[in-house]
């Protein structure tokens, strides 16, 4: 039997949130149950931004917001990234217009997807002053020139938490290939009790660790088994690493290597700044 209308759209919000996580193909068609097919016409939809469309919309029905409308609630959208549906709804730009003020929230959502903008999960870097980004910026210079070889001979270590829930996620609106805008980012500081000097400080996306960090938490939360003690975490990351074996799994450690110089240049592009990684 297919999908409900209501069911393919939550499945496909449901792979939304997993490609955020950056989880790999086969947990994303695991997981949410569809096809391979599927996944690669959602991928699409994803990257290229466009309107997920579950059934034909009829011609007989008009309208209830006009292209001035829309441009207003894309415009007050992406001037207020962090609100939520809700909180726009509130704003004096929303309620003095009535075609809006009357609007769905679902014919909204729509609206602002025929406009580009997307309420998607933040990404979430460390606030970097000038310090930093000085640091990072002599890091990524020095190192910017080194092959497969040179990286694959590196120990990365790293230390993270792992949290079942959502983990504190935050959603902003958004349009496409803004992701890594500074205005976009949700950024945090944090207390280290003690670092590594081999990385620049504060400089997760030049640690190829990080991926497989993030990769270890993704594996764990997809038992979907209760953890309520440290044995029971320490067993669930021990199964998740004995996952990672077999030529899928190295060819993943050969791409993050291989990323590395891209990292580098990305950092003296952005003048120590943020990267997409």
């Amino acid at each position: 039997m297919g999908l409900t209308v209501i069911g393919r759209e939550l499945k496909f919000r449901q792979f939304i949130k997993l490609r955020a996580k950056e989880m790999t193909k086969r947990m994303i068609l695991r997981t949410v149950e569809i096809s391979e097919k599927t996944y690669y016409e959602w991928c699409k939809i994803d990257d290229q931004d466009l309107p997920f469309i579950t059934v034909p919309r009829s011609g007989g029905r008009d309208r209830i917001t006009e292209p001035e409308d829309d441009q207003l609630l894309s415009e007050t959208a992406i001037a207020n990234n962090w609100s939520n549906l809700n909180e726009l709804r509130q704003l004096p730009a929303i309620q003095g217009n009535a075609n809006i003020a009357a609007a769905s929230g679902r014919t909204l959502r729509r609206r602002l997807s025929d406009q580009g903008v997307r309420h998607r999960v933040a990404a979430i870097k460390e606030r970097l002053r000038e310090f930093h980004k000085e640091r990072r910026l002599i890091y990524a210079e020095q190192f910017v020139n080194w092959t497969l070889v040179d990286w694959s001979r590196v120990i990365f270590i790293d230390e993270f938490g792992i949290s079942t829930g959502e983990g504190g996620r935050v959603w902003i609106w958004r349009t496409c290939g803004t992701r890594y805008d500074e205005r976009n980012l949700a950024l945090i500081q944090r207390t280290r009790r003690f670092s590594v000097s081999f990385i620049a400080i504060l400089s997760p996306d030049l640690n190829a660790c990080e991926n497989v960090g993030a990769m270890i938490k993704n594996l764990v939360r997809t038992e979907r088994q209760p953890i309520e003690s440290e044995d029971q975490l320490w067993e669930a990351v021990s199964r998740a690493h004995q996952t990672m074996v077999g030529p899928q799994w190295r060819q993943y450690f050969i791409d993050l290597l291989n990323s590395m110089p891209r990292r580098m240049e990305e950092v003296i592009t952005a003048q120590g700044g943020h990267t997409h990684y």
